[in-house]
């Protein structure tokens, strides 16, 4: 009988072990705040800035052209000028037009908040927005503790889009007051992208 116990101690013992590991276990994690497997994470960064493309306007009569339509290259949109390219083409325009992506690499942080806090002028009647370029940038103020490298990618998403969209940064502007002006170059694009302007975006990783 003594032999019999002594065989199965070194059972008995593992289950103790297992049991006292497994307390041990449950009370950890009833000690974790709810949503403990994003402790270690950080809350998403929001960016507010302003979306930037190759654009022109013309004067159209309204209904020439569907809202968003795409349209091939030599379509011809106005009287003496067709499509230089494959383009979109958007009803109205905000008058922003005429700033580039090219043009955000020079922005510092003044020159960004001046134009986002700038309201945007009302659009004309008859004027059309000409997408001609596929990239586009997206041009936000950014904590200066928290702002990217120049030349790394990441990941962005759009106020009111549920997918995220990668992302390269183009240039990062000295720090002031804090922040820094931050240029994202981005080639994802269906009319929600399209339409941006002043808009803000979670930088997520």
């Amino acid at each position: 009988m003594r032999n019999s116990w002594l065989r199965l101690l070194p059972a008995l013992l593992f289950l103790v072990l297992a049991a006292y590991l497994g307390a041990a276990l449950w009370g950890l994690l009833h000690r974790l705040p709810a949503g403990s497997p994003d402790v270690a994470g950080e809350a998403p960064l929001l960016l507010r800035g302003i979306a930037l493309r190759r654009e022109l306007v013309l004067d159209a009569p309204a209904g020439t052209f569907a809202d968003g339509a795409r349209l091939p290259a030599g379509t011809e949109l106005a009287e003496g000028f067709s499509a230089p390219c494959s383009v979109l083409v958007f009803s109205g325009s905000d008058g922003l037009e005429t700033l580039s992506p090219e043009d955000a690499a020079g922005w510092d942080v003044p020159a960004l908040r001046e134009l986002l806090d700038t309201p945007l002028p009302a659009s004309a009647g008859t004027a059309r927005r000409v997408v001609t370029g596929f990239d586009w940038a997206f041009a936000a103020l950014c904590p200066a503790d928290a702002a990217p490298e120049s030349g790394e990618r990441r990941r962005l998403r759009f106020s009111g889009r549920e997918e995220s969209v990668d992302a390269l940064v183009l240039s990062v502007s000295p720090a002031e007051d804090g922040l820094c002006a931050v240029v994202f170059r981005l080639t994802a694009g269906d009319d929600a992208y399209w339409r941006l302007r002043l808009c803000t975006a979670e930088l997520i990783s």
